[in-house]
Formats: C-alpha cells, structure tokens, sequence
C-alpha cells in the first residue's frame, strides 16, 4: 500500500479529509479544471505551512544530539503539488493531494556512515519511521536512476504529545503569512489563505484532532552533499529534456 497523508494511523483519519477537502473553496488558478483536487491541495499545502516550523525545530535538536548539520528546506510548493496530478500521481485515489508525504523536509549532513547511522538510530527513537529508501543499496544504480546521488530517506510520523491542530493552527498564522507572501507575491494573502484558514480554526473535528503530520528527512553523506550542489545545475537541464509536463520541471 502507497504511503498516503489519509492512510496513516495517528494520521488524521480518511473521512475527516474529505470532509475537510469537500469544505475546501478551490481557492488555487486553475480550480475549475482541477475540481476538488485543487481543494485538496490547497487543504494540504497550509496544513504543511503550519506544520513546517515546529518540524524543523525538532529536526534541527536531532542533528545536534547526533553530531549532524541539519539543513531545512522550503515547504513543497503549490505547483510542485500541480504537476504531480498529471505525473506520479495520476492515477491515484481522491484526493490525490494524500500523496505528497515530502510537504515538510530537512537533510542532515554527516562526514561518515557511522554519523548517518547514529542520526537515523536518533531520528527513529524520537518519531516513527513510515517508509525508508535506502540508496546506498548495492543493487541501486545511482547513475541511472538518481543522476549518482544517493542518501537514506526516512519518512516518519511527526507528531507533538498533547498537542491539538487547533492549537498548532493558532500559533502558525504569521508564519504562513509570512511564507505565503515570499512564495505567492501575486496571491495577496488576505484573499488566497486567511479566509481558508479561519474556517480550519473553527472545524471543531480538525482542532480537537491530536497534531500530527507526515515529514521527510534526508540523511546524507558530506562527499554527496557537495556532489550535488557541483551537479544540481546540470540535472536541473536534464529535466527540462526528461520530465513529462513543464510543470513537473524545476
């Protein structure tokens, strides 16, 4: 079974997505065409938006206590999310916005494989481990299928003890203003987001909902971290010749 946002016990379960996406205003360009999947990610996108800080804080106490270098990466945008419809996602189940389980994501850097086996034994003792993807497999061939990166990519339930989605979406509001006007300079915030996210606030299932939200860590050794900053320019190329939709690109 495909990792899902909705098939995750500790998850907020399957009914309440629906719910919460068929309440949803396709608020995105292109909401028409889309019909309820623009609503279910835009649903997913601020849940994200919401999430990200308090994941990074915690990711940044897991490099610390096990010799790393975290590095935090931008929440996964809107037309990241668009492209995958028509692509990896193309022929999965409603709402198909489930499928993005990298919406919240960090790499944390080490400068030898027994440091990426101490910040993965941390990272696992702390959240629990949902997917692992492990590229330094001898049977994987990095140079056909990852343009010669490799790394182990843990994908883990991220959650805080006691903590609600009602309390995680009181406090996160100036941050997703503050991100929502740096990405989306032309979706005017108190237009695009405010009104969606004062109605999550009063969906009295979704605040009383324990907080929890699937996020991503990338464990990466030093020699491939400066691999692919001196390659990331040429694979960006490759892409332009090899991904199906132009939105699929960047």
């Amino acid at each position: 079974m495909p990792l899902r946002m909705d098939n995750v016990p500790g998850l907020l379960p399957r009914d309440l997505w629906h719910d919460l996406v068929h309440n949803a205003e396709p608020l995105l360009d292109g909401g028409d065409f889309y019909g309820p999947e623009a609503a279910g990610l835009h649903l997913t996108h601020v849940l994200s938006l919401a999430a990200n800080w308090r994941f990074q804080v915690a990711m940044a106490k897991v490099a610390e206590d096990s010799g790393g270098r975290v590095r935090a990466a931008p929440p996964k945008g809107l037309g990241r999310m668009i492209g995958k419809l028509d692509t990896d996602h193309k022929n999965m189940e409603f709402p198909k916005a489930c499928c993005n389980v990298d919406c919240i994501r960090c790499g944390i850097t080490f400068d030898d494989i027994d440091g990426i086996e101490r910040g993965f034994s941390v990272a696992t003792s702390r959240f629990r481990a949902l997917r692992v993807k492990n590229t330094f497999r001898d049977d994987f061939n990095a140079r056909q299928q990852s343009f010669g990166y490799r790394c182990i990519l843990l994908n883990l339930l991220y959650s805080e003890e006691g903590v609600t989605w009602g309390e995680v979406l009181d406090d996160a509001g100036g941050d997703i203003e503050q991100y929502w006007a740096k990405a989306y300079p032309d979706y005017p915030f108190e237009e695009m987001v405010a009104p969606f996210l004062e109605r999550l606030k009063a969906h009295e299932a979704l605040r009383n909902s324990l907080f929890a939200f699937v996020g991503e860590i990338q464990f990466l050794h030093k020699g491939y971290l400066d691999m692919r900053k001196r390659s990331h320019f040429w694979y960006k190329i490759c892409l332009l010749y090899t991904s199906p939709s132009p939105r699929d690109r960047g």
